[in-house]
């Protein structure tokens, strides 16, 4: 959970890029619990293009306003005698503008529980941005740091099952033939099996899967299946 911001300060700036039309407003607050934290450092930087990071600070109310444009974008900052934030979200092209809460845990001396960024506020899931194709962006969390593939199937009799290729980070493309129930399979080395049913709605342009490590003693939870049109953070990644 150790944040190295050296590697990121030497394209820091206070703009990512040139102001354009098609940015997205993005305003927001940092909290450690349920305290506001002013004057405390946000490094938000592009992940198209590493080591290009955006420095800002949050005012003496604890909360920030920035102009983005769509993308994925990985979020750092060390509060005052809070863990450290490290999260990722993603402003789909289109999208409204976006609110987030970023909340980080309180300090111990023994464990840091994960911080996390929260969308309170664009398009909640399964609503709004109309687009021309129904083609979903997928993310496995965590990441299977290995090759594998998911298996698609529509819960109407008779149609197709599909094998996406599942990428090392985690990310996968997926062409669902139309709206309706999917439910989505895999058995990948280290993880509970996946089972889960979800529904897709015409508007819908990512699919999140939230599965689980495989226990020692074998035990394991079922896998959550998200889906979203609109802007969303990544859940945390386990440490």
């Amino acid at each position: 959970m150790g944040l190295l911001l050296a590697t990121q300060t030497a394209c820091s700036s206070s703009e990512l890029h040139a102001p354009d039309q098609h940015d997205i407003v993005v305003t927001g607050s940092l909290r450690s619990g349920t305290l506001l934290m002013p004057k405390t450092a946000l490094y938000v930087t592009d992940m198209s293009r590493p080591g290009h990071t955006l420095e800002e600070a949050t005012d003496l109310t604890g909360h920030f306003r920035l102009r983005l444009p769509p993308g994925t974008y990985k979020l750092h900052s060390a509060p005052v005698s809070s863990c450290p934030v490290d999260n990722t979200f993603i402003i789909p092209s289109g999208s409204p503008p976006v609110r987030l809460r970023i909340v980080a845990s309180a300090l111990t001396f023994t464990h840091c529980p994960p911080s996390r960024t929260e969308i309170v506020s664009a398009t909640l899931p399964g609503r709004s941005i109309p687009k021309t194709a129904l083609s979903i962006r997928g993310f496995l969390v965590p990441s299977p740091e290995e090759k594998g593939s998911l298996f698609l199937i529509p819960q109407a009799s008779g149609g197709p099952v599909q094998e996406v290729v599942l990428g090392k980070d985690g990310s996968f493309l997926w062409t669902p033939p139309g709206p309706g129930s999917f439910t989505v399979q895999a058995a990948l080395p280290g993880f509970c099996p996946v089972f889960q049913s979800f529904q897709i709605q015409k508007d819908a342009r990512f699919l999140i899967l939230s599965v689980h490590l495989l226990g020692k003693n074998g035990k394991c939870l079922p896998a959550k299946a998200s889906v979203y049109s609109g802007a969303f953070a990544l859940p945390p990644m386990p440490k």
